[in-house]
Parts: C-alpha cells; sequence; structure tokens
C-alpha cells in the first residue's frame, strides 16, 4: 500500500483544496488538480483529489458497481478512514461512473428541510469533457452562462440534474472529474441543454 505521504504532500493537498475550492465557486471551470501516482486502477487522478481532500471518518463513501473493487475500498479505509457503505442513501460522497450515473443518481441523498447540507455529493468519472450534447450552465459563480460537456453526459443525465435543481437548497453536488482534471455543478447551478452539435 502506498504510504499517504507519497500520494500528496502538505503542498499538494494545499493546491488540490484551492482546486476543488475554485471549481465549485465557479461551476463549469475546468481545473486541473496535481497528478497522483500508487492510485487503484479504478480511478483518476481528480477523484482521487476531491475525496483525499474532502473526507474522513464521518463521510461514509458508496461506489458503483463498476467501481466497487477490494483495491479501491482499501485505498480509502488506509488513506481517509472513510467507511465504504452498500446503502447509497446512507452515502456522503458516492464515485460512479458515467454510464452508472442514471441509474444512481435518484438513490442519492438529497438533504432534508432542517438539514439540506447533509445531502450528497458525487463524484463521476467521464472520459473527457467533450460531447455532443451541450449544455448551459447559469447561476451564482458564472458571468452570464457558461457551455459545457461531458463523455458518457446525453440529455437524459443532463435533465436529470436540471429537474433537480427546482428542490434546490436540497439536491446533490456533482463533481465531474477526468484524468486530472475538476468540474464541479453545484446545487445551485441552472442546467439547459442545447441541440446537438
Amino acid at each position: 500500500m502506498t504510504e499517504a505521504s507519497e500520494l500528496q504532500s502538505p503542498g499538494q493537498a494545499a493546491v488540490c483544496f484551492r482546486g476543488i475550492l475554485e471549481a465549485f465557486a465557479k461551476p463549469g471551470t475546468q481545473v486541473e488538480l496535481p497528478a497522483q501516482h500508487g492510485l487503484p486502477l479504478a480511478i483518476n487522478a481528480a477523484t482521487s483529489a476531491v475525496v483525499l481532500s474532502l473526507s474522513d471518518f464521518q463521510t461514509p463513501v458508496w461506489l458503483s458497481p463498476l467501481l466497487n473493487h477490494r483495491d479501491l475500498r482499501n485505498f480509502l479505509r488506509f488513506h481517509t478512514g472513510a467507511p465504504v457503505v452498500n446503502a447509497i442513501n446512507k452515502a456522503a460522497f458516492a464515485i460512479v461512473t458515467a454510464t452508472e450515473f442514471a441509474s444512481t443518481y435518484p438513490q442519492l441523498h438529497q438533504g432534508t428541510d432542517e438539514y439540506p447540507d447533509r445531502s450528497a455529493t458525487v463524484i463521476v468519472q467521464a472520459d473527457s469533457f467533450t460531447a455532443p450534447q451541450r449544455v448551459r450552465l447559469q447561476g451564482p459563480g458564472i458571468q452570464k452562462e457558461k457551455v459545457i460537456s461531458a463523455a458518457g453526459f446525453g440529455p437524459a443525465e443532463w435533465n436529470l440534474l436540471s429537474d433537480d435543481r427546482i428542490l434546490f437548497p436540497l439536491g446533490v453536488d456533482v463533481a465531474l472529474t477526468s484524468v486530472a482534471t475538476l468540474m464541479a455543478i453545484p446545487r445551485s447551478t441552472r442546467i439547459t441543454c442545447l441541440e446537438n452539435r
């Protein structure tokens, strides 16, 4: 098992955390996070950076079927202490692939009226941020609008997210990752599907 210090030096950890804050403060902005080595094959560097920076023994993590491998479960327990749970609605963080997003997203915890901050954050691994289906993002942290896309996300996936926004301040925050790049879509962001290119 790779030692935690080999994954992120204190300086790298600080850079990762600032990058994550920037991504959520500026939805749709692609933020490059420091490269990491010694990761389980199931996750990319950006996913690792997010989960290492934000999870601990009090933040249960759920892994989608395609990512639920023993080496990844051991990695998370060793480096974060986060319990890996079997029930998706009990998770503070869920890690899924883009192809599994539509089937798993509706089951995530949306928060409650008393505690909207207890909703889940889903980390979605995409092959790239290039795809035929584009969407317009608007809302806090965006000047006018931002147009984005993500491999594996078509109208069904984007409409799920768009429909979820009417529940605000309830709802799920989304962290899209590809290789070492992070792009965030907080629950406060409005999403509109555009015509395919």
